[in-house]
């Protein structure tokens, strides 16, 4: 508010400034112009300062009342202060100080012009404490120039003197002359008043007629400018961000030439560097082999004590230095002809020495051709008889042994049939039980092979996946096949220990029958001996805690939990079972509710060094496809507080299905590790089957390895190792110190350099309209320069960008180098205390049942434990039978026998049951499908059902409608349904694909007519415009010397173009 006084105060009564004023005035609605009186009547009217800050209330109650001058400033500097601060609108009104600061000085000036004559500066600087004396003297300035105040500043007295004469000025009288004038109509008014008030009347009438009209004008004038200057601004805005695009495109064309420098700079000093590496590498290479040579003629010059010279040096009196002035060649000359007189003298050597032999071996043979007859008879005879000897020594030999093998005969031939009764009785049990356990063997070994198979085919996958996205995770699976590696052979190790344990074992128990060794002769008994061993040798399971629920002694074991708002647990085994006291668990009794209950173990254990598995069973009676609720069972510490048991509660492992409608269907699996939970990544996903109304088998493996499996029914569901799906820590981590080379190239694609931008190609997608001109009225002083306006380039043809190829520099993406994880440990699998089971879950439905908690470390005692649970479950379905049976409800036939052969009339409602219950995925439009087969079981009514099974539903619905069918229409009619559904469905797809070519063709014809269309338009408006254009011209010359008629037209054609 004081803003717009000061506003006011200090502008210039000139007439452009007073018609600049009455302007802004009709911009915003106002009457007239505002003036002080106008504007703090309005603010007293309508109690604006009730809306205000209290600093600025209080300041203006003190500027427009009566005030002391002396001591103005100091009693507005307090309120000044405080709405310069943060604490007053935020800090929002900073920028009014100053004026604000003005206008209390314009007040000051203004009353001591009034009261004093002259005063001094001192004095006048405490009565305007607010501003620094410089400052005051510039506003001192103004407020004589504007305000018309008379002032002046004796420095040589000291002194400020008022009212000294000065220059009149025209317009500081201006106001003072408007006033006198305003006195002079009021005073007329009371001398001649009916006169001036008929007078005044017809001025008012004559000047109301002139303002309608000066409205009317200044108004079409005002929304042409306002019109004019939003179109500047959009043409302006459109030019700036083409330059801006233009400046990114033409700021992307340097990087991508600067980049492209850059890249050849790299490649010449790479190629440069790489031809001095390899002329130094040469140059050693010729030393070291000048030097090896030189070696080794010394060695032979020394051996042979020749002579040899090397450019006028003896071989010996060569030093290294000297390998600078002798080249390889004259070394490779020198060792030649040391080498050819070398070999010339053993030439010479050997002829000799051949003479020699030649002579000895020829007076040798001459001596020895007479006696060479006579040894070779000597030495035919002996070998004769050494022959005759030896084989008359055998013969009696083989004879002495046949004749105690016969003897031996006559012995044991009467205890032949004994053996044979006897070795058949014992063989008989044992090869059952060889060919039962070769059997049951051969399927772990087939279901082994299969699983591998599987884990092969998901760990190639995950592979292929992660090399794609991250060559790291490469570098983690490397880790894992490394760790698996070293699993295998830990494994291998401890079989060949079990092993030879097994193998002391069986040669015990060999021992103690005392057999003869003739009856342990057949390997199949030895076998079966060998398997007998190794069942023999099996651990005792350990068995930490199994809770069955049998009776009622197990609520002095388990602790509900007494937090605020948390319900109890029931026991109960349901509302349908099939042997209620086996049945029982512990069952929610409250939907939406908190529900927490816990049990300790008799004794507290640690599962380091030995496996771990914690099994239960969970059935969700509640069979709403909406179900939402936890079944998860938390292994905890020792020391856990049983009555304050909840979701804050620390504990050691989590696991247990979660099932939230469609949504959530998970089974959580997390592990504490040094106080933080970890959770399994991605989490282990329920099928359909699993997250029935049925009771299911949950079981958890732990390994001592690292490694774990989740079973849910007995059906391994996941394994793996711990590393690989939690966020343990790993194995290695970046080196920080590694830092990647400067000329490493990571960018796989660059701008192809051959080519360029075609000089025709046109980019600009508005450019300014060449037909448009200046308007007549345009005033380039007040509108400023003309600028025609911008319209789209019919040649545009889209940005262009260069082509991409591949980087020849290419390295791959850089990665650290790889060092030990000092948080990294192998063993992360084992719990030092472990000492309670419980429950902690929200659960939205109730109806929940937990039961059969078994933790123990032997998986077969537990996969034993699930096989005699499975056979009890195996009768719910009957038991779900009868008792919606008993409740009213239909239910399924309990066994295929009761399936009607050919049509549905005599079971037409359980048919009805059992399709809604297996497409309940289905939309309401398929199952709406599904009925009108039912109700009518002819073949017409099972075409669509038959399609919409083939093209839409999934595998099981599908396989389950084929089924239904064939047992109801029969097969013969099914196939010729199925065939007919086929040839109706690829007659659609063919009348579909014919359609959608018909709608692209008329869409592509309406698209050219309307391009067609815009092109006559735009040719019809340039024709226009010209006429406009010459009509104009036309119209210009005719009123060249008219007035303000022919500017009456000029004004609405220039409104009108």
């Amino acid at each position: 508010m004081l803003a717009v006084q000061a506003s006011l105060e200090m502008s210039t009564d000139g007439s452009h400034q007073y018609e600049k004023a009455k302007k802004n005035a009709f911009l915003f609605s106002a009457q007239s112009v505002p003036t002080r009186d106008s504007i703090s009547s309005q603010i007293t009217e309508k109690n604006l300062l009730s809306l205000a800050a209290d600093p600025c209330a209080k300041l203006f109650g003190l500027v427009e009342s009566d005030f002391t001058p002396l001591s103005l400033c100091q009693d507005a500097k307090p309120y000044l202060d405080q709405i310069a601060s943060d604490e007053i609108c935020e800090g929002k009104l900073k920028d009014y100080v100053i004026p604000l600061k003005q206008i209390i000085f314009f007040r000051l000036i203004k009353q001591l012009s009034e009261v004093y004559v002259s005063m001094t500066i001192e004095d006048f600087e405490n009565a305007a404490s607010i501003v620094p004396f410089n400052i005051a003297e510039t506003w001192m300035a103004n407020a004589s120039r504007q305000q018309g105040i008379s002032i002046q500043i004796n420095y040589m007295q000291k002194a400020i003197i008022f009212g000294a004469p000065t220059k009149v000025d025209m317009k500081s009288m201006r106001q003072p002359l408007i006033e006198i004038g305003f006195k002079l109509q009021q005073a007329m008014q009371c001398v001649a008043q009916e006169e001036l008030q008929r007078k005044d009347k017809l001025e008012k009438q004559q000047l109301l007629t002139n303002i309608k009209e000066r409205m009317e004008q200044e108004t079409r004038s005002i929304r042409q400018r306002k019109e004019e200057i939003e179109r500047r601004k959009e043409e302006s805005e459109r030019r700036k961000q083409i330059q801006e695009r233009e400046a990114m495109e033409r700021q992307r064309k340097e990087e991508a030439l600067e980049a492209e420098k850059e890249r050849k700079r790299q490649e010449e000093e790479r190629k440069r560097r790489e031809a001095e590496k390899q002329e130094q590498r040469k140059r050693e290479l010729e030393l070291q082999k000048n030097l090896e040579v030189l070696e080794q003629m010394k060695k032979q010059a020394e051996q042979k004590a020749t002579n040899l010279k090397v450019a006028g040096k003896k071989i010996s009196e060569i030093e290294a230095d000297d390998l600078s002035n002798i080249s390889f060649d004259q070394i490779e000359k020198a060792r030649e002809a040391q080498v050819l007189k070398e070999r010339q003298d053993k030439i010479r050597q050997r002829k000799a020495e051949s003479k020699r032999v030649d002579h000895l071996a020829r007076a040798l043979r001459e001596e020895e051709a007479a006696s060479l007859k006579q040894w070779a008879a000597d030495v035919e005879k002996v070998d004769a008889e050494q022959l005759e000897k030896f084989e008359s020594a055998k013969q009696e030999e083989q004879r002495k042994q046949h004749q105690n093998l016969l003897k031996e005969k006559e012995e044991l031939l009467p205890f032949q049939h004994v053996r044979d009764n006897w070795a058949e009785q014992q063989l008989e049990p044992r090869r059952l039980d060889w060919e039962e356990e070769r059997g049951a063997q051969i399927h772990r070994l087939t279901k082994k092979v299969v699983q591998n198979k599987i884990a092969r085919a998901m760990q190639r996958r995950d592979a292929h996946v992660k090399e794609q996205n991250d060559a790291r995770e490469k570098e983690k699976r490397r880790q894992q096949e490394e760790e698996r590696r070293r699993q295998r052979e830990i494994e291998e190790q401890e079989e060949a220990e079990r092993r030879e344990k097994s193998y002391f074992c069986s040669r015990e128990i060999q021992s103690a029958f005392v057999l003869q060794p003739w009856i342990m002769r057949p390997r199949r008994l030895l076998l079966q001996l060998l398997l007998v061993d190794v069942f023999l040798c099996k651990p005792v399971p350990k068995v930490y805690f199994h809770e069955k629920f049998l009776n009622e002694s197990w609520e002095s074991r388990w602790v509900h939990s007494e937090q605020t708002g948390v319900a109890s647990f029931e026991w109960s085994a349901g509302q349908w079972f099939a042997n209620e006291s086996e049945q029982r668990g512990l069952r929610t009794a409250a939907a939406l509710q908190h529900h927490a209950i816990s049990a300790k173990l008799s004794e507290n254990f640690s599962n380091r060094g030995r496996d771990l598995v914690l099994q239960f069973t969970v059935k969700h009676e509640n069979e709403d496809l909406s179900f939402c609720g936890g079944g998860y069972i938390k292994l905890m510490g020792s020391d856990l507080h049983q009555k304050s048991f909840g979701p804050d509660s620390p504990y050691k492992i989590m696991f247990g299905p979660d099932i939230c409608g469609f949504e959530t269907s998970v089974v959580h699996l997390v592990l504490n590790w040094k106080g933080k939970n970890l959770r399994r990544s991605p989490e282990i996903s329920l099928g359909y089957d699993d997250r029935d109304s049925f009771t299911h088998i949950f079981t958890f493996h732990l390994k001592p390895d690292n490694t774990y499996s989740v079973f849910i029914d007995m059906k391994e569901k996941s394994s793996g190792e711990l590393h690989a799906f939690w966020p343990f820590p790993n194995k290695t981590i970046d080196d920080p110190t590694d830092r990647k080379p400067e000329d490493w190239v990571e960018t796989r694609r660059i701008v192809d350099p051959d080519v360029q931008k075609p000089e025709s190609w046109v980019d600009e997608q508005r450019v300014p309209d060449s037909t448009a001109w200046k308007p007549l009225e345009w005033d380039d002083e007040e509108d400023g320069l003309f600028e025609p306006p911008f319209i789209d380039n019919p040649l545009y043809q889209g940005p262009w960008f260069p082509a991409m190829v591949d980087n020849p520099s290419f390295r791959g993406h850089w990665r650290p180098r790889q060092r030990g994880n000092p948080e990294y440990e192998e063993e992360v699998y084992s719990y030092t205390d472990l000492g309670a089971v419980g429950f902690d879950l929200w659960t939205v439905h109730e109806g929940s049942v937990f039961d059969n908690i078994l933790l123990c470390d032997s998986l077969d005692f537990a996969k034993s434990e699930a096989t005699r649970l499975q056979e009890l479950f195996s009768k719910e379905k009957e038991a779900r039978r009868k008792w919606k049976q008993l409740a009213g409800d239909q239910e399924v036939p309990a066994n295929d026998a009761e399936l009607p052969e050919a049509g549905v009339s005599v079971n037409t409602e359980w048919n009805i049951v059992n399709v809604r219950r297996d497409l309940e995925p289905l939309s309401s439009w398929e199952n709406k499908l599904v009925n009108d087969a039912l109700r009518d079981p002819q073949p017409a009514a099972f075409t669509n059902l038959l399609h919409r099974s083939e093209t839409v539903t999934g595998g099981a619905t599908k396989t389950f409608v084929s089924s239904f069918a064939d047992r109801t229409i029969g097969v013969e009619t099914v196939r010729k349904l199925k065939c007919s559904a086929c040839q109706e469905r690829q007659k659609r797809e063919r009348e579909e694909k014919r359609a959608a070519e018909e709608a692209r063709r008329k869409e592509d014809e309406e698209r050219r007519e309307r391009a067609e269309e815009k092109r006559r338009e735009r040719e019809r408006e340039i024709e226009e415009r010209e006429a406009k254009e010459r009509e104009a011209a036309a119209a210009n010359r005719r009123a060249a010397g008219g007035g303000g008629a022919a500017a009456g037209g000029i004004l609405d054609y220039s409104r009108e173009g």
